[in-house]
């Protein structure tokens, strides 16, 4: 069950570009805010109550507990010119450790499906998967570059990096020529073992192309924390279903309503002093996105023995 669920969530890249592909698509653009609010801010919080709630030792939690205070001191220092970082840099930064945590959560999700129908992928195989879907966050990233698309990130005005052109063509050559020796090596295995799941990944190949490579004329980049935050709802459910009906009721409502605040009320505030207006929303949501990441990255680990269940899933 949770294996089709997991399916339909990748799935849901398809669908998107679909509509995208239709024309006129405004009335989709106008429901953005809503589906933020009801499948992306949601997953942040939910990942916050995972993580607290598997704690045994708060001393091996010291950098995720440290993290907050030591990002907002190296932000404002470097608003004060005493930090070799500027804070544009920061906010950029924060950009791309974004596009990369998308690929890495595919590149996991597509790891788990593989891992559900039992079937063993070699190492070099996993490495070259992972690859693929770093190429293509590192593709939309140039592909936004280039087209000045990146002047405004987390509502700050940001210096462009200056890519040179021909790093956007290296970058689709070695994606092509990946994607080819991956799509060889699953029907080769298709093919010694007689089992058709060894396609899974291509799955997740399809999802990742449809989530960096056309959004720029789909839009599909406007929608890629729905998607993302969509894939985290069957994970956050093996993780929470040993819970009674109430108390499901009563976290997703706590999920929703602290994401709310988090994300739509707190970066939107007056700031303080002079933290205010645009520079108070770019530090608390790029505090917000690279804690997250933090967090992402000590709970949901497959090699971890305590993320058994999701094996069992």
């Amino acid at each position: 069950m949770t294996f089709t669920v997991t399916f339909l969530s990748v799935g849901v890249s398809y669908l998107l570009l679909l509509l995208l592909s239709l024309g006129d698509h405004t009335f989709l653009r106008s429901y953005l805010p809503f589906m933020l609010i009801l499948f992306s801010f949601p997953h942040f919080m939910a990942t916050y109550g995972i993580w607290m709630g598997r704690v045994r030792e708060w001393k091996r939690e010291w950098w995720p507990l440290i993290f907050p205070f030591v990002y907002l001191g190296i932000f404002i220092l470097s608003l004060k010119g005493k930090f070799p970082l500027r804070f544009e840099l920061i906010i950029k930064l924060s950009y791309v450790y974004l596009i990369y945590h998308f690929s890495q959560q595919l590149y996991g999700v597509t790891l788990w499906m593989v891992g559900q129908k039992k079937i063993q992928l070699d190492r070099w195989a996993k490495y070259l998967l992972r690859t693929i879907f770093i190429l293509m966050g590192f593709y939309t990233l140039l592909e936004l570059e280039l087209r000045g698309a990146t002047q405004v990130l987390f509502y700050s005005s940001i210096p462009l990096f200056p890519f040179p052109p021909v790093l956007f063509q290296v970058t689709m050559g070695l994606f092509f020529l990946c994607a080819v020796v991956f799509v060889m090596y699953a029907f080769w295995r298709v093919h010694q073992t007689k089992n058709i799941f060894f396609l899974t990944p291509l799955l997740g190949v399809g999802a990742a192309f449809i989530w960096f490579i056309p959004p720029f004329s789909h839009d599909m980049v406007y929608y890629l924390p729905i998607v993302h935050g969509l894939q985290y709802y069957p994970f956050i459910y093996m993780k929470m279903r040993h819970l009674a009906a109430w108390k499901w009721v009563l976290f997703i409502v706590s999920c929703g309503v602290s994401g709310w605040v988090l994300f739509r009320w707190l970066p939107f505030t007056q700031g303080i002093g002079p933290m205010s207006g645009v520079l108070w929303t770019s530090m608390i949501l790029t505090l917000l996105n690279n804690h997250h990441f933090i967090i992402d990255g000590r709970i949901w680990k497959l090699s971890d023995p305590r993320n058994e269940d999701l094996k069992a899933g």
